[in-house]
Parts: C-alpha cells; sequence; structure tokens
C-alpha cells in the first residue's frame, strides 16, 4: 500500500531479462513513472526463454493522502466566547489549550492574549 503521490518502490525480480506490463510501468525496469491514482493496480513480469514462459503478478493499492491543513479562522476578536477551526479534510483529533477534540470549537474565553498553536 502506498499513498497518493508517494514514490513506489521498484519491484525486485530474481531473473532479470523480462518484461513488464500494466499502467504507467517502464517495460524494462519496472519503475512506475507517473503519479497513479487511487486503487487498485496489477503489474505482470513476463519471462521468456526460448520455447518457456512464466509470468509472475505484482499488485499495488493507492491510498487517499489525507489532508490535515487548518484554515485561517480570521480575525478573532476578544469578545467571543468561541470559534471553531476547521481543515480541509474531516476526522481527525484535535488537540491543544481549550479545543474540543471532536469538534474542533475552542474556549477562548479563557485564553489569555497571546498566540496558541492547535493542531489537528
Amino acid at each position: 500500500m502506498y499513498c497518493y503521490g508517494s514514490s513506489i518502490s521498484q519491484p525486485i525480480v530474481l531473473n532479470s531479462g523480462g518484461t513488464w506490463q500494466g499502467i504507467s510501468i517502464d517495460p524494462f525496469t519496472g519503475a512506475i513513472t507517473a503519479v497513479l491514482d487511487t486503487g487498485f493496480y496489477t503489474y505482470n513480469y513476463i519471462l521468456s526463454n526460448l520455447n518457456c514462459e512464466d509470468t509472475a503478478a505484482y499488485s499495488i493499492e493507492i491510498l487517499y493522502q489525507n489532508d490535515a491543513s487548518i484554515t485561517n479562522p480570521g480575525t478573532i476578536c476578544d469578545n467571543f466566547d468561541t470559534i471553531g477551526l476547521s481543515s480541509a479534510d474531516t476526522g481527525g483529533i484535535w488537540s491543544g489549550m481549550q479545543i474540543n477534540s471532536t469538534t474542533g470549537t475552542i474556549n477562548i474565553s479563557n485564553i489569555r492574549k497571546w498566540e496558541f498553536r492547535f493542531y489537528l
């Protein structure tokens, strides 16, 4: 399994000289030559010697790469009681001072006027 956009390890074969078949694969080296979309991919290595042929399959799965970028909440006034943070993708766990770990809501009425960092 690989995350979307990460580099994919080149497969190692016991007997060189064969050819690779599949989406975006170099037929001689087995290297993936493009960024693959999420999903399952199967590649075949075909080794021929005189009248004999052998084929082996190599499968990989590309997973969605989550984006935990936090959306800037803008100006926060001192008369606010709470603010809500949001991120590009949902489903994470928030952490930081006075923050609800599930919703991303911050109780700012109990925070002094300084800079604070929050993480997802």
